[in-house]
């Protein structure tokens, strides 16, 4: 019944929604059986079919004149974030306290962790740019300094040059963004090269089921141990999907962002040099933040920011489609 029910739903995906969408879900669905059934199975392809759901909701009810309530809603929660954060900062954290044997009290607003609160206010910060919402953008900054780690404000500054890019300033957003990472790499926080060796693992796990892969949610069940610690996620979305679905996962997610260049470049040629920002623009600008954040971290497996995610991709959809 579950499964005939999926199908339906892929099939009005596929007709009145986004067909890579639609060929996601249904192939969620055959990893979540194939190689292996498990707990793990069924939870992550669960995950996918609310994603899915929330996705089509969005786009089939929201109107291209409703999409600012959303951003605004965006910029509401990484505003309250930045305050929570400021508090902790302070020492003056009213919900937690460090967990035992923790030295010192964390600054990660009412996420779980430095990387959650980064990629939070870094998927946050296109809805800032816009309109009297711009101020806002100081408090982003802030937050991303205090969250302590390079990954929410590398994928910003890929999103900020990119969208200068759009509005044909490519050279000044490219050197505002090289010149802001490497101020926080200098002064805040450097790269981390712990990252390599689990992808290096994940590729030499993914080789045993290259094709098809080792079934959606097993990464954790395979999940390899690094100098004491178990990474039950590869923090890297892409190896990740690959390892778990295999050569189809790759097909789809290219597929789609050869959709996303396409009506991007359409945007752009009929923008023009130093164009306004419009709500498309800052739509597609939030995917790159999503896809170079998808590349170091994992936000498509913590439920707050996968939202988020999922809502700019249904918001680029909704405002591109007469482009």
């Amino acid at each position: 019944m579950e499964a005939a029910i999926v199908l339906f739903f892929a099939h009005v995906l596929w007709v009145r929604v986004n067909r890579w969408w639609a060929v996601f879900l249904v192939c969620a669905l055959a990893s979540s059986m194939f190689p292996f059934y498990t707990r793990f199975s069924f939870m992550a392809f669960h995950a996918v079919l609310f994603a899915a759901l929330w996705f089509t909701l969005l786009v089939l009810f929201i109107d291209r004149d409703q999409t600012s309530v959303l951003m605004d809603a965006m910029c509401i929660i990484a505003i309250f974030q930045v305050a929570y954060m400021c508090l902790q900062a302070l020492g003056l954290d009213p919900l937690f306290k460090p967990a035992a044997g923790m030295t010192e009290r964390p600054v990660t607003g009412l996420m779980a962790n430095r990387n959650e609160v980064s990629a939070l206010l870094a998927f946050c910060f296109p809805a800032f740019l816009r309109g009297r919402w711009k101020w806002g953008l100081l408090a982003i900054l802030l937050g991303l300094c205090l969250a302590r780690t390079a990954a929410g404000l590398v994928s910003a500054a890929a999103g900020w040059a990119f969208f200068q890019c759009l509005r044909g300033r490519l050279y000044s957003g490219l050197a505002a963004a090289a010149g802001g990472v490497l101020l926080y790499v200098l002064l805040i926080d450097g790269f981390g090269t712990e990252r390599l060796e689990v992808w290096r693992r994940g590729l030499l796990l993914y080789k045993q089921h290259w094709l098809l892969g080792s079934g959606i949610g097993h990464w954790k069940a395979v999940a390899p141990v690094i100098d004491g610690n178990r990474w039950t996620y590869a923090h890297n979305e892409y190896l990740q999907g690959l390892f778990e679905m295999g050569i189809p996962f790759a097909v789809i997610v290219f597929g789609y962002l050869c959709r996303v260049a396409v009506r991007t470049w359409r945007i752009f040629s009929a923008a023009g040099r130093d164009a306004r920002p419009t709500n498309t623009m800052i739509a597609a600008t939030a995917l790159v933040v999503v896809a170079a954040n998808a590349g170091i971290n994992f936000p498509f497996h913590v439920a707050t920011t996968a939202m988020v995610a999922v809502t700019w991709m249904a918001l680029f959809e909704i405002e591109s489609r007469c482009v």
